[in-house]
């Protein structure tokens, strides 16, 4: 019998998986490769499996800009193995890139997240202490976006857990907000002064 995974424990795994499902031809990947034996490694993308699959799709497209990369079912047998999820289980997976991402030859330069809807199983979701501002191993992301303030009007316009209000840093180079995206997820969006 399998055990099912938590939501947190199945964004890690749904990084692997969605790696999987998006995987270009050997020629088209980019070769991280190494520099005098050292192992470099680069953050391909992060991946959310999401409680409330709208609400996360305008949020991260709509208040925070990012573009549909790709759309569509990946439940095939390894992806569902890769998150220990049963044979009936359906996964949806949409990616976002940010807007001045590349798509090269060798391969994809910038960001990109991963929205992940499962059906067909329950779930059980990680869960805070009401009273606790933070936990061990919470995840979070960092954002930078060009206009804060419509940021900020697009996350009162979905009803969104702002956690701090945008305020500047102490030294006036940046203003940072953090929320709590439509999963519960904890975000910090910046925007840095030119």
């Amino acid at each position: 019998m399998r055990r099912i995974l938590g939501l947190g424990e199945l964004a890690l795994v749904a990084i692997a998986a969605a790696a999987t499902a998006l995987t270009p031809s050997a020629s088209a990947q980019q070769d991280v490769g190494s520099i005098d034996g050292e192992i470099l490694s680069q953050l391909s993308r992060v991946a959310v499996v999401t409680a409330d699959f709208d609400t996360s799709l305008a949020f991260y497209r709509d208040v925070l800009g990012f573009e549909e990369l790709f759309s569509g079912d990946i439940s095939r047998p390894i992806v569902r193995e890769q998150m220990n999820l049963p044979d009936d289980a359906v996964i949806h997976m949409t990616v976002l890139k940010q807007k001045d991402a590349l798509i090269a030859e060798d391969g994809f330069v910038g960001s990109q997240i991963s929205l992940i809807r499962i059906s067909g199983v329950d779930l059980p979701r990680m869960t805070r202490p009401d009273d606790a501002p933070m936990v061990i191993s919470e995840p979070m992301l960092a954002v930078r976006t060009s206009d804060i303030a419509a940021v900020e009007a697009g996350i009162t316009k979905l009803g969104l857990r702002v956690m701090v209000p945008t305020m500047p840093s102490p030294d006036g180079t940046h203003k940072e907000i953090v929320v709590h995206d439509p999963n519960g997820l904890r975000v910090h969006i910046v925007e840095r002064r030119s």
